[in-house]
């Protein structure tokens, strides 16, 4: 049965069942009826969370070892192939994964209480209509407005459906954001190229070709439905530094879906091959997620992890700086000059630098520090509106320069040969180049490299 189907039966038989009843009640008792759901709905939206730490801290055995239940729900999403890979990178999207089998209990248990509750009450309505909405009185029998009964019966038929609303146009929610973020990658990541694919010929093809729930979703239901799902799922994230971060999960999971799918493009790919399409993933995430502080901690952490595996144990301080300042020269950016940015341009430059950075790493510096290295460098920095930002910020930071000073160790002779070639790159340069702009660019370029090195103050 298509799942639109079942949508449309369900509805129909809520509504029956509240019609039915309510023609069966009348008009008062169905009213006091109705005040009871509304405030089991209530009484439900707070008990889910209590319901879901407790059902977490239960102990089950797995191969013969005890563990809580969460703790196991957490350790089973955590290997599972290509997803596991990139949840482990960062410390803060772990964090962020182990409070998934609460939030999905949560929101769950919402409508598993709220059922059972309304089961529970049934006979204290009927005790407490039995005393205060007899059915006779004086032995006469009392007038129970059984249509408008009807119609209140009808209202909380679809109130009871609303609540099972509230989980599946949240799912529909969620679901669409995570289907979305995976189309605009360019490759296949197993299971998730099933998983979109189911979701979309069984989820969202029938849902749009239904003309009923096209026409529901055009009124505000959707969206109130929608907004009770992420409201129960508010928790505490964990963050890579160690602070508590309150966030709506699936709010914020929605806003996290083009970083993670982008990162799992990386780390699906040879660390030591740093590729274009790598970087532009890494960037692109972090230009249309940079008011997302969870994100730019995961993206922190998996540049840390890239320059880990591609830059030399004793050149990774260096390239950790210049990774970092150009998250933050991402991050602090104003959006409209990132929207006019290039990104493809952007990530290409982006990774000529950090390729560069990892070929330099792995020579001695009078081999690193060649006419042929530093041309390749300036030029890559020159094309890059972020990458020159990142390097004149290190240096007009006395502890970045320090950190690169601490990795690039240059004795006199070789500080005098870079500081030729240097000025050699500048002097062709200038004759060479007309346009004012990209001249001043590369002269602060070319100052900042000088002073990041160490150069410039000992020649003098």
């Amino acid at each position: 049965m298509a799942i639109s189907n079942a949508f449309l039966i369900a509805a129909a038989v809520f509504l029956l069942i509240g019609f039915l009843t309510g023609l069966s009640r009348g008009l008062s008792r169905s009213v006091l009826r109705l005040v009871f759901v509304v405030a089991i709905a209530f009484l439900s939206f707070h008990l889910a969370g209590v319901a879901a730490k407790y059902i977490l801290s239960l102990e089950v055995t797995v191969e013969e070892t005890t563990v809580a239940l969460g703790d196991w729900l957490t350790s089973a999403v955590l290997s599972m192939e290509g997803i596991g890979d990139v949840l482990t990178q960062s410390a803060t999207l772990e964090s962020f994964v182990f409070a998934l089998p609460e939030v999905l209990l949560r929101v769950i248990g919402f409508v598993i209480i709220f059922f059972v509750l309304k089961l529970i009450s049934l006979p204290i309505t009927a005790i407490l209509s039995a005393i205060f909405l007899p059915r006779k009185k004086n032995g006469v029998p009392v007038n129970r407005h059984a249509l408008l009964g009807s119609l209140v019966g009808l209202v909380q038929g679809a109130f009871c459906f609303l609540v099972v609303c509230v989980l599946f146009f949240g799912v529909l929610d969620v679901s669409k954001s995570f289907v979305d973020a995976y189309d605009v990658i360019e490759e296949d990541i197993e299971p998730v190229t099933e998983i979109c694919d189911m979701a979309q010929n069984e989820l969202f093809t029938p849902l749009s070709e239904n003309k009923v729930i096209d026409a529901l979703s055009k009124t505000p239901i959707p969206g109130y439905c929608t907004q009770v799902f992420h409201q129960l799922a508010y928790v505490e994230i964990t963050t890579a530094e160690g602070t508590v971060k309150p966030v709506y999960y699936f709010e914020e999971l929605k806003g996290m879906f083009p970083t993670i799918m982008q990162a799992m493009t990386l780390m699906g790919t040879d660390p030591d091959h740093l590729t274009e399409e790598n970087t532009e993933s890494i960037i692109s995430a972090v230009v249309s997620m940079k008011d997302n502080e969870l994100c730019t901690d995961i993206v922190s952490e998996l540049l840390d992890k890239v320059v880990e595996n591609s830059v030399a144990p004793e050149y990774q301080s260096s390239a950790k700086v210049f990774t970092q300042e150009l998250l933050n020269a991402i991050t602090n950016e104003e959006s409209e000059v990132l929207e006019n940015l290039d990104v493809k341009a952007e990530a290409e430059s982006v990774t000529e630098c950090l390729g560069l950075l990892a070929t330099v790493s792995s020579m001695d510096t009078e081999s690193a520090f060649t006419e042929e290295t530093v041309d390749t460098f300036l030029n890559v920095v020159a094309d890059s509106t972020l990458a020159c930002k990142t390097l004149v910020n290190i240096s007009e930071n006395e502890e970045l320069v320090n950190t690169v000073l601490g990795d690039v160790v240059l004795d006199e002779d070789a500080k005098e040969t870079t500081k030729n070639v240097i000025d050699d790159y500048r002097d062709s340069f200038l004759e060479s180049e007309t346009d004012q702009g990209r001249i001043d660019r590369v002269n602060s370029i070319i100052d900042a490299v000088l002073k990041v090195l160490d150069i410039e103050n000992n020649l003098q």
